[in-house]
Formats: C-alpha cells, sequence, structure tokens
C-alpha cells in the first residue's frame, strides 16, 4: 500500500478555515465566524458550472483543496484562501488513513 502524502512544493496558498459561532448579545444573537485552523494547501479549480436561478444566470465554480488531515474540519465550515471564501461541500479522507484530505469547496460570490 503507498501511504498518501502531498508534494510540499505544491502547497503554496495559506488558507484558514473558519467556523461559525453564535455568540448573544442585547439585540439576541449574532453570528460571526472563527477561525478553525491555518494551514498550508493546494487548490486546484475544476470545471465551472452555469446555473440559472431567479432569472439570473450565475456561474459556480468549485475547486479542490488538498491539504494535510485535520479532524476539526467539518462540511458545515468556510475556507477563506487568498483569492477568496469557498464553502466547504465535501471532505475525502485520502485512503481513510488520516493523513491527507481533499475539500470539495464551492466559491462564495461577494465574500473576500
Amino acid at each position: 500500500m503507498i501511504w498518501p502524502s502531498l508534494n510540499p512544493g505544491e502547497l503554496r496558498h495559506r488558507v484558514t478555515v473558519l467556523a461559525e459561532t453564535v455568540t448573544a448579545n442585547a439585540a439576541g444573537s449574532d453570528t460571526t465566524l472563527s477561525p478553525v485552523i491555518s494551514a498550508w494547501a493546494k487548490i486546484e479549480p475544476m470545471t465551472g458550472t452555469d446555473v440559472i436561478r431567479s432569472g439570473q444566470n450565475i456561474t459556480q465554480l468549485p475547486v479542490v483543496v488538498s491539504m494535510y488531515y485535520d479532524a476539526r474540519v467539518k462540511p458545515n465550515m468556510q475556507l477563506q484562501a487568498p483569492n477568496g471564501r469557498y464553502a466547504i461541500q465535501a471532505i475525502r479522507n485520502v485512503l481513510e488513513l488520516n493523513a491527507v484530505m481533499e475539500l470539495t469547496c464551492l466559491a462564495i460570490a461577494g465574500a473576500e
């Protein structure tokens, strides 16, 4: 069996995984994004698709983010990269060995 690994030279993007945090205040509650981890990663764009929603043509750009495994990363989190923010849709634990993970993410429009 070949152990999954990443080429360190391909980990060129510093990314931060963000989780929603609900805080109570005088007006009720507030939702903010707080950092969970920061790591070096490889970002590869996939084929984009055009979707028509509510009469508007929207381009969806999925990316695959490869990084070393961290169990704190969950599919309901977001990823802040140098070129924008992404919603994490799925996490693939390569060969189920807790060494490398691939995040399938979708770009969030207007988020920087």
